[in-house]
């Protein structure tokens, strides 16, 4: 009996999924991930409160003098995508994976779980607890004894220390009954929040319907950072940034040109990091470079895919696929074991070698340089297994890759870990330090951390916009209504003729603006003030900016639409295009107000632009 109780409450310290399930309950694995999965050196401090009924035997239980002794810290030792081991005070270690909602432990402390499933967004009722889950809870075996498990989760919001966060509570309850007819019945109730793993845990123990005693368990300090909307900082990337998997959202409209192909000039610097975990885990660390001909492997792009064709100049009997944002599975031939890493000098001989990779998206990935340089951007998430068979021993071999590309930079961060049998051996880490890519900008003020860098880059290249003869963009000067409207029409692709174009207002003639702002009188965009001037000089505000824009691109509006801001009546004539522009996505502003008077600033037209177009 109590000892069911010390392995119990060993059991919940950790700070990954214990029994649970979801009751209508709707979830992607990559959110799934969010409340379980975390980087590794991430740790936990928990405080433990056990509560006795008045009768409850505790001549056999070492109390703790104060609170300190009663903390127990959790730390994560190591991560694979939907996959983690775990290390409690008490040495347990434990493997799990998530698949299709459902998360399966691997093993317990050494012991083999068989995949056992201890959470379920569809739910776990199960009439018999099998001898696996009797071991956990305690038991050397559950022979006699009656054993079920039911589950639910229920979705909601918790606070923790002033951060609203999204939570997960699990509510699990089972029951035994053994030989003596002692009915024992096991209530748990968990919180998971989002990013930020276990917060609280209270299990309950019942004899014969009676309360016997109550262990909780409290989240009392964490190595993750909170920012003020409540989410974490914590990732895989440089400086502890956040990664968020966007899941298969926007990753087919993905061009992988964008993530690979660069100047042949190019060169990349990361930091390695490798640990032995055989040779008492020992740690090297060293710095290498990479140019973007000097890889080894050569391949090429079609129809989005790339492919790979050679290796150190000689060619494979057929292509293998290399990155391929459906993902991708495929066998390797014995002859080209060398271009994927595997000598067999090193490992002796091997068979059955595979690939396979799966990928997703990042809305927004941040990495900051060696010398404080920071870049942001989109980027796509890859994760590759590689397996093969040691002929000789008969072992497993597996090496899971995690890394992230981040676009217009190409890969920022790796992760691979080699396990034989499962187990562990090997861990490589790359970081990027520095590369070619950001040591300059287009524009002298516009560096590669300006909150509009990516729009003006892309408007540019697009020969949308330009800058200045001295080199610079100027981005926070305002925009006049003639320099709007020339980049609204070239943002078309269209170059108006001057000889039509002109002569469309009394104080618009034959001037260089004049076949823009003429040709966007035509299309509808403009009409002039009631006096029948256009004023091309006057500094355009942002509702007058937002109005040609959204003119310009054909967007529907609708009046009776309201925002979200609070400093203007909806009766304003501009309210439905401010509507409809928040609806769309393409404003910055998304606070309370959004001061429709305020000069439009090149940057700020440039954002809105490259939003629209990239809708």
């Amino acid at each position: 009996m109590k000892r069911l109780l010390v392995v119990l409450l060993s059991f919940l310290l950790i700070p990954v999924p214990n029994v649970s399930a979801a009751t209508n309950t709707e979830m992607s694995d990559e959110e799934l991930a969010e409340y379980f999965i975390f980087e590794e050196d991430t740790w936990w401090d928990y405080v433990n409160y056990v509560d006795f009924a008045s009768d409850y035997d505790t001549s056999d239980i070492t109390f703790v003098d104060d609170v300190e002794d009663a903390t127990t810290r959790t730390e994560s030792i190591s991560c694979r995508i939907f996959r983690c081991f775990t290390l409690s005070s008490g040495q347990v270690y434990i493997d799990y994976y998530i698949e299709n909602g459902n998360i399966y432990m691997d093993t317990y402390d050494g012991y083999d779980t068989d995949d056992l499933l201890v959470f379920s967004l569809d739910g776990i009722d199960e009439d018999q607890v099998d001898e696996v889950w009797g071991y956990l809870l305690g038991f050397e075996s559950l022979s006699g004894y009656e054993a079920s498990l039911q589950c639910g989760v229920d979705l909601g919001t918790y606070d923790y220390d002033g951060h609203e966060l999204d939570s997960l509570q699990s509510t699990c309850t089972t029951f035994l009954k053994g030989v003596d007819d002692i009915e024992y019945r096991v209530v748990s109730v968990e919180y998971y929040l989002k990013g930020l793993g276990k917060v609280s845990t209270e299990t309950k123990l019942y004899q014969d319907g009676e309360w016997q005693i109550t262990y909780n368990v409290v989240l009392t300090n964490t190595s993750i950072e909170l920012e003020d909307e409540g989410k974490e900082v914590i990732s895989t990337v440089v400086d502890e940034e956040e990664v968020n998997l966007a899941g298969d959202e926007g990753l087919s409209e993905q061009n992988i040109e964008d993530y690979f192909e660069f100047e042949d000039s190019s060169w990349w610097e990361y930091e390695t990091t490798t640990t032995n975990y055989i040779d008492d885990s020992s740690t090297t660390t060293r710095t290498v470079e990479r140019s973007s001909d000097s890889d080894g492997l050569d391949g090429y792009l079609e129809d989005n895919v790339y492919y790979l064709s050679s290796f150190n100049g000689e060619d494979f009997e057929e292509p293998y696929v290399g990155f391929d944002l459906d993902g991708y599975s495929q066998s390797i031939r014995d002859e080209d074991y060398d271009a994927f890493g595997i000598d067999e000098d090193v490992w002796g001989e091997v068979d059955d070698m595979t690939v396979v990779c799966e990928y997703s998206l990042d809305d927004t990935m941040k990495v900051e340089m060696d010398n404080g340089e920071e870049y942001e951007d989109v980027a796509i998430f890859e994760e590759c297994t590689l397996e093969f068979k040691l002929v000789e021993s008969g072992a497993v071999m597996e090496m899971i890759v995690e890394s992230s590309y981040i676009k217009n930079l190409g890969m920022v961060s790796s992760i691979a870990r080699f396990y034989a049998n499962n187990a562990v051996i090997l861990q490589g880490n790359i970081e990027l330090i520095s590369t070619s890519l950001l040591e300059e900008t287009t524009f002298t003020d516009v560096d590669a951390d300006h909150d509009n860098y990516a729009a003006i880059e892309y408007l540019h290249e697009e020969d949308v916009i330009d800058g200045y003869d001295d080199g610079s963009f100027k981005p926070d000067e305002t925009v006049n209504r003639a320099e709007l409207l020339k980049i609204l029409v070239e943002g078309q692709g269209v170059t108006p003729d001057e000889e039509t174009y002109k002569n469309c207002f009394p104080d618009v003639t034959t001037d260089w603006y004049a076949k823009y702002v003429c040709y966007a009188k035509e299309q509808g965009w403009v009409s002039g003030y009631d006096d029948g001037f256009f004023r091309p000089a006057d500094p355009v505000n942002k509702v007058e900016a937002l109005k040609m824009l959204l003119n310009s691109q054909d967007v529907e509006i609708h009046v009776g639409d309201q925002s979200s801001f609070e400093d203007f009546s909806e009766g304003e004539w501009f309210a439905p295009y401010v509507a409809k522009a928040e609806g769309l996505g393409i404003l910055e502003e998304n606070g309370a107000s959004f001061h429709p008077d305020n000069d439009r600033t090149r940057a700020g037209i440039a954002e809105e632009l490259y939003r629209l177009l990239t809708l």
